[in-house]
């Protein structure tokens, strides 16, 4: 048994389903969809935040693309997205759609070409980070800068932005918006940074999440403690974001969104959208964010400065 996390990027229901075992009455977990609004966040519509744009997928050629994700432009012909965002699609069918309003870009750039954070020694990989080149250079917009998540900033408060889903019906999408976020954790039990404690996730977890399941019985008590001990954060790729009073959710769509924090006065990105819990509710509990990190800035480093 598990939550469902769902990887947050396809715009399209077919393909925009969960990843991972379901969770009973209708839970999902991580979902890979970008068409999904922050939940609980308000309009981002100021110019000035023109460098967070939604990442747009022709799927017939046509030039008419559907919303895949979000993504942020980091210089002025690259941008940053989730990897996954990228997976099973060419590349040169994304384009970076510039504007509060994904249905109505203020301009449309295609994308290039595309490069993912390389593996980190003994993680298994690196982060779900992607650099993606345009075809030319954005102009009249700052690109935001990177800077590397640290445990440092455990309960500050950050401010998400995404295009994915916005209301816990999954009713409408595709306008950027943006909200508060506290840092849980880059690393540990995903439960325990929610709940901190398994009593607690027994308590007050199990009946939102798990109500077919009865801590007093030994099988279903063991199937909680296995999912508690072994649904980890990947230590300094993944960190966990939100599930505090005020605390607002991304949902399908928000992935490769930065999250952000102001540093000496300017806007700065943290990490990307990468994954969410679901319930049949709708969007819940905490977000996941695919961290900057050193490689990270490594890569940045490396592809800006290529032609």
């Amino acid at each position: 048994m598990s939550l469902h996390k769902h990887i947050l990027f396809v715009a399209i229901l077919t393909t925009g389903g969960c990843i991972g075992e379901s969770p009973e009455n209708g839970a999902t977990g991580p979902s890979a969809g970008p068409d999904d609004r922050l939940i609980g966040g308000t309009p981002a519509d100021s110019a000035a935040l023109n460098a967070v744009g939604a990442l747009g997928f022709d799927a017939n050629g046509t030039g008419t693309y559907q919303l895949r994700c979000s993504a942020i432009l980091i210089a002025p012909s690259v941008i940053l997205t989730a990897n996954h965002c990228l997976r099973n699609v060419a590349v040169d069918r994304l384009a970076f759609l510039i504007g509060p309003d994904a249905a109505a870009p203020i301009q449309v750039i295609p994308a290039r070409s595309g490069v993912a954070e390389t593996p980190v020694p003994g993680l298994g990989g690196g982060a779900d980070i992607a650099v993606v080149h345009l075809t030319q250079e954005v102009t009249g917009i700052v690109p935001m800068p990177v800077q590397a998540l640290t445990e440092d900033r455990v309960g500050d408060r950050f401010t998400a932005f995404g295009y994915g889903i916005q209301d816990a019906a999954g009713t409408t999408s595709g306008t950027r918006r943006s909200g508060p976020m506290t840092f849980l954790g880059l690393q540990g039990k995903i439960m325990e940074l929610i709940y901190g404690s398994f009593d607690t996730f027994l308590a007050e977890g199990v009946p939102f999440l798990y109500p077919n399941h009865n801590p007093s019985i030994p099988s279903h008590l063991n199937d909680l403690h296995r999912l508690y001990d072994t649904d980890l954060l990947k230590a300094g790729l993944e960190a966990a974001f939100g599930a505090r009073p005020g605390d607002a959710q991304i949902c399908n769509f928000d992935s490769g969104g930065p999250i952000t924090a102001e540093v000496n006065g300017t806007t700065t990105v943290f990490g990307l959208g990468q994954f969410m819990y679901r319930t049949k509710r709708g969007c819940d509990i905490v977000s996941a964010y695919a961290a900057i990190n050193p490689a990270t800035l490594d890569l940045i480093a490396r592809e800006t400065a290529a032609p």
